[in-house]
């Protein structure tokens, strides 16, 4: 087919192929926007992934199967070939690094670029080069025409198309026979108005040319985004005689385009910004306020004890309090402001322009009225509350960091002021907020940096003051502030989630140094170790725990695992199934805090429990509060009617000690028998085959 209406003269054919090859070289902008966003492309088409993709696409097909001599014996064509082959390399290697998510340097596009653009000069080279075989130039153009990527439609200066290639047909649906004679306006979406052509026909007719983005229709109905050039084809003598249009459907590119920057810049769970765009808006706020002399605030806020709920209704209910609490959160600030998820529960807001301490004070309050609000979730109802640090612009720092941080340690002053409250950042007078601040920081290094140690308090059986086990527990050794006490970064790394790494070291070291008592000869014990909610919430505890009994090589007879009463009714049944687990494993089951919760009578018989230990908070006052009395022998009675061990624990003063064995409780632990020890003071004692009573 030839891409003219009639066979034009020798001159024409020169004068059409240099007003094109002008055309297609004014085109820089729409190949730059062509090419970024195809190879941005989620899910590249197979051919774009192969090896030998250069031979596969239209252009490769048209220049592998040409054997012209002209062509074949020409330099320039067999450079064309391999520009060609390392525009497809560049493509491919860049959908290579899109497709395992890694961030494409813009280099890499400016290569692919920069081969396309060479690709096309070369073609236009050549096509100069042949100017002595005039018939072979159409020749040429023509099959370039047809074999073109882009859709091309030809037109005469009223507009009426005489000439489409195959790509057109392949975008529009249109075939050639369909639109020939007719005019362009065939295409129109509808979504442009007359100024919007009248101002690409004035650019035509003034400039020559065209390009931008427009929405057209396909044959079928259906609406499309291309990046369309349009250029005027002229004469010898200047006179336009031809309009081109080089288009390319960019639909499915946009909205891929939109997609990564969605999945780059916003929280895909409650869709608003994420820590990037929130770092981003936050610069930009900066440079407004220093600009227009404004104040802008930055608030962080952390929902209280988040961690509880989602431990407790599983993570799809924390997912849904999530969304919810980002909805109201948005919601009470103004358009021009940001509500971002810098991740977990932690959220952050930027207001610009606030014009006092006072309105951001309101906004604040609107905040913790509005997440306050109960939420529905499982069918019940639960209550969560926020606590908001808030830092001003310039006043508690001048860049992203410094209001970042101050704000951070004032929401840590909130939470150290019992939570569900507002605090702002002051200069002086924040020392809890930073101790813990620091502290948290502090504890998330601490294992790596060895600063974490497991002491043994002994457990002794009453009768005979004899050592009948050892509970493990971690200390943490600070190589600044000395020794930080378990009540003050126990709760702080459950918070955290810190505890679930913390947990699973301590039973791993409890574990070894009970195996290598053993070893060494001492009487065989059992190594109690506390399990935490969080860790009970892990779907592979029991593995876990195999695979350190294995790696230990200690007999699960010998472990004993201990559970508070709370945690285990806060999901009764999840609990059943999980102790049911670990009892198969072999090793002993303990409830810890026993008669400080539900002391239900019915989950001791269903739950396969071998031990529960005596709260210490009855046996310290067991000599002086006739309750307290009362309790500890009622559980005492229940756990030897259920044939249960029981342990008292905080065993503290003779009294205690003379009373326990009274009314005949099994075993206990305390400071009356020995304080927490490091494993080798444990080792003489055992050694020693001393009795503590």
């Amino acid at each position: 087919m030839n891409m003219f209406p009639s066979e034009p003269s020798p001159e024409e054919i020169q004068e059409c192929s240099r007003q094109l090859e002008r055309v297609l070289d004014s085109h820089t902008k729409w190949l730059a926007r062509l090419f970024e966003t195809l190879t941005r492309r989620l899910t590249p088409f197979p051919d774009d992934m192969v090896e030998d993709a250069h031979a596969r696409c239209h252009f490769g097909l048209w220049y592998y199967n040409t054997h012209h001599p002209m062509l074949v014996d020409s330099a320039e064509f067999i450079e064309i070939g391999e520009i060609h082959r390392r525009m497809h390399q560049a493509a491919r290697m860049i959908l290579s690094m899109a497709a395992s998510g890694e961030i494409v340097e813009k280099k890499k596009y400016a290569t692919l670029l920069d081969h396309a653009f060479a690709l096309r000069k070369r073609i236009y080279a050549l096509s100069a080069g042949l100017s002595q075989e005039p018939g072979y130039i159409s020749k040429v153009a023509d099959d370039i025409f047809e074999y073109s990527t882009e859709g091309v439609l030809i037109t005469d200066t009223q507009g009426h198309i005489l000439n489409v290639n195959k790509a057109f047909t392949r975008v529009t649906g249109y075939s050639r026979d369909e639109v020939v004679g007719k005019m362009p306006t065939i295409l129109n979406s509808g979504r442009h108005d007359k100024v919007f052509y009248e101002a690409m026909w004035a650019s035509l007719t003034g400039e020559g040319h065209w390009e931008g983005e427009i929405w057209n229709r396909r044959k079928n109905g259906e609406i499309y985004l291309e990046w369309l050039s349009i250029g005027a084809v002229k004469s010898i003598r200047g006179v336009a005689t031809h309009y081109v249009a080089i288009f390319s459907d960019i639909t499915v590119a946009r909205e891929n385009e939109q997609r990564l920057h969605q999945l780059a810049f916003f929280d895909h769970l409650t869709n608003l910004p994420n820590r990037i765009l929130f770092q981003d808006r936050l610069e930009r706020a900066i440079v407004r306020a220093d600009r227009d002399s404004s104040m802008v605030a930055v608030m962080l806020l952390d929902l209280d004890r988040f961690k509880i709920i989602n431990d407790t209704l599983g993570h799809k209910a924390g997912d849904r309090l999530l969304v919810e609490a980002a909805r109201r959160l948005a919601g009470c600030i103004r358009r021009s402001d940001t509500a971002a998820r810098l991740g977990g529960d932690e959220f952050a807001v930027i207001l610009s322009e606030m014009s006092d301490a006072n309105s951001v004070s309101d906004v604040a309050k609107k905040i913790l009225d509005a997440v306050a609000v109960p939420y529905t979730l499982e069918g019940q109802e639960v209550f969560i509350t926020t606590s908001i640090g808030i830092s001003l612009y310039p006043h508690s720092g001048k860049t992203v960091e410094a209001l970042t941080k101050a704000a951070d340690i004032a929401m840590y002053l909130a939470k150290s002021q019992g939570r569900n409250n507002l605090q702002f950042f002051r200069n002086s007078g924040n020392d809890a907020a930073v101790a813990l601040f620091a502290l948290e920081n502090h504890l998330r290094r601490a294992l790596e940096r060895n600063e974490l140690m497991v002491y043994y308090q002994p457990q002794v059986e009453i009768e005979t003051g004899k050592i009948t086990g050892m509970e493990a527990l971690v200390r943490w050794q600070h190589p600044d502030q000395g020794e930080i006490l378990p009540g003050q970064f126990i709760p702080l790394a459950e918070e955290t989630g810190l505890i679930v790494p913390i947990g699973e070291w301590v039973l791993r070291q409890a574990c070894a140094q009970n195996k290598a008592w053993q070893d060494a000869g001492l009487p065989k014990m059992r190594m109690a170790v506390n399990l935490s909610a969080r860790q009970l919430k892990q779907k592979d505890l029991a593995e876990k725990v195999v695979e350190i009994l294995d790696e230990t090589r200690l007999d699960p007879n010998w472990l004993e695992l201990e559970l508070t009463e709370t945690t285990v009714m806060q999901n009764a049944e999840e609990a059943l199934g999980l102790l049911n687990q670990l009892k198969s494993v072999g090793v002993w089951l303990s409830i810890d805090d026993f008669g400080t919760g539900y002391s239900s009578l019915s989950y001791l018989k269903r739950f396969p429990i071998d031990t529960i230990k005596i709260d210490k908070s009855f046996i310290c006052t067991v000599t002086t509060n006739e309750d307290d009395a009362s309790i500890a022998q009622a559980i005492i009675a229940l756990a030897e009617s259920l044939h249960l061990k029981v342990i008292a624990e905080g065993v503290e003063s003779r009294d205690q000690f003379l009373f326990l064995r009274e009314h005949q409780c099994c075993d206990a632990q305390g400071f009356f028998f020995s304080r927490p020890l490091p494993a080798d003071t444990i080792t003489t004692l055992l050694q020693s085959g001393r009795h503590l009573t």
